[in-house]
């Protein structure tokens, strides 16, 4: 029998592996979805002869890049087709990042001007229902207004000065990959989801007081995390709408058998939303039964310049076991043995929360010192959901990423700060803002390591044997009458009163 080195640091059999690893019933999938493909197989074949007659992609090519290739060419005389991104378009923002001493609270950041993205390569694929594309630019220019604050001798404090203004950020040399998930709305496609890659070379920032000789501030990227994902979910967006706007005047209706490809799309569709409602129902309760649903979060205080003290303590990160769909799951089949699975997800009741201290400064008019409970909800909002599956062994990937993260309008202040807002509005909209949004993404990334026999989730480092007897008493490999159910308890199951749960620390 095998033996097999997992992410704990522990060997074990294969055995052993089944049963703390979490398991989502993959290989019925892959029996499902490879009995639909088999079916539907000539068509799908069809299609993409049809595609490939009426040269699709030179067209979509040709009528989705004329004008900005024609433009691009007017000024630097170039032979390949190219993507006009206008300029003023939102990228990268809000967001906060890392610098010695210093946080830079970007409230807003935009394009420059109009920027030029190379398309290498762009192809059609019917027969799995994908668009794919490489994408490059040499460089892209931003600008962001922000706040600055430093880092006190004690972690967790920030000193605000009155400092605002706008940057100037610098990205060289990126490679940008796309796959977009096709499916039909009547005789149109259209592209349900994107999945992307985005690599960037360097990274680096100018002040706005800085002179012509004064070399830029080159960025680490570890401390750009959360600026490269909101750029990547910016551009996603973009890139979606970019070419939706063509394929809906597109009309595909001389395609051989159009209504058994729709057929074929509906069927699998109405089985990946199956699949997908029983996977998230799972990891709602995975997260409830290894403590997940309740997250302390770190405290922190905020000096301002005019001795204005705001201390936020006793954070705590609530919901994260209320997930659920709320688009068409798709999926892909990379390579034998391996499928990826995405669906657009939200949480019916996720929230951050800390409680406040504002101490105004001294003196005859102050008002005393003002307490209460910030709230920042996060029910309304939208996150990207890719299941990674691998068949035999079976084996799990999880990835999540906020596509429009919460900000300054979701916050809900609780007590007497909220009759004296404007004397701390504009920290409360940046700096308190971004800080509570961090928190909040930063939780729910740490659903990554979900699947592991020893998630990195405070509140869920409990010893693999228990997680192990959890799995097992619980596999879904059992007869078709304990599958079922397994299914409706996992299903409807009722969430119990919270409990108190364990600190996560995050580096400023």
């Amino acid at each position: 029998m095998g033996v097999r080195v997992l992410t704990n640091g522990l060997t074990g059999s294969k055995s052993d592996k089944s049963e703390c690893w979490m398991s989502l019933r993959a290989p019925e999938l892959f029996r499902v979805m490879e009995k639909i493909d088999k079916e539907y197989a000539l068509v799908r074949k069809d299609a993409q002869k049809y595609i490939e007659k009426i040269d699709f992609n030179k067209r979509m090519l040709e009528l989705v890049l004329a004008e900005a290739t024609v433009a691009y060419q007017e000024v630097y005389k170039a032979g390949p087709l190219y993507a006009r991104i206008p300029g003023g378009l939102p990228l990268g923002g809000p967001c906060m990042m890392k610098l010695p001493d210093t946080v830079l609270f970007f409230h807003r950041m935009k394009l420059r001007n109009d920027t030029f993205l190379r398309v290498n390569v762009l192809h059609n694929d019917m027969v799995n229902m994908v668009l794919r594309a490489h994408l490059s630019v040499h460089g892209l220019h931003l600008k962001g207004a922000y706040d600055h604050t430093t880092t006190g001798q004690v972690r967790g404090t920030l000193v605000h000065t009155p400092t605002t203004g706008e940057l100037g950020i610098f990205l060289e040399d990126i490679k940008y990959t796309i796959e977009g998930r096709y499916r039909f709305m009547g005789d149109r496609l259209v592209i349900e989801l994107i999945v992307s890659t985005l690599s960037i070379r360097n990274m680096a920032l100018k002040y706005p007081n800085a002179t012509d000789s004064d070399p830029p501030v080159r960025l680490l990227k570890k401390n750009m995390a959360d600026f490269r994902t909101g750029l990547k979910t910016d551009l996603d967006k973009w890139v979606q709408d970019y070419f939706n706007g063509y394929l809906i005047v597109s009309d595909l209706q001389d395609i051989p058998s159009l209504w058994k490809l729709r057929e074929y799309d509906q069927y699998k569709t109405s089985k990946l939303a199956a699949f997908t409602d029983l996977a998230v129902a799972r990891i709602n309760k995975r997260i409830l039964d290894i403590g997940g649903d309740y997250i302390r979060v770190p405290k922190f205080k905020i000096v301002a310049a005019y001795g204005l003290v705001i201390n936020i303590y006793d954070g705590a990160l609530r919901g994260l076991d209320t997930m659920y769909r709320r688009s068409v799951a798709t999926t892909v089949f990379k390579r034998d043995n391996l499928r990826y699975v995405d669906a657009i997800i939200g949480f019916k009741d996720l929230e951050v929360s800390y409680r406040y201290v504002v101490n105004f400064p001294p003196g005859p008019l102050m008002p005393p010192s003002l307490t209460g409970v910030l709230r920042m909800s996060a029910k309304d909002l939208t996150a990207h959901l890719s299941l990674g599956l691998l068949m035999d062994p079976e084996v799990v990937e999880l990835d999540i990423n906020f596509i429009n993260p919460p900000g300054a309008d979701d916050i809900t202040i609780e007590g007497a700060a909220n009759i004296l807002m404007s004397n701390f509005k504009h920290i409360l909209r940046y700096e308190i803002a971004t800080i509570m949004s961090n928190s909040l993404m930063y939780g729910v990334g740490l659903l990554r390591t979900l699947p592991r026999c020893e998630p990195f989730v405070p509140g869920m480092l409990r010893n693999t044997t228990k997680l192990g007897k959890f799995n097992k008493k619980k596999s879904l490999s059992t007869s078709s009458k304990n599958s079922d159910e397994a299914r409706s308890k996992e299903s409807n199951y009722t969430r119990p009163q919270r409990r108190h749960g364990t600190t996560v620390k995050m580096m400023l």
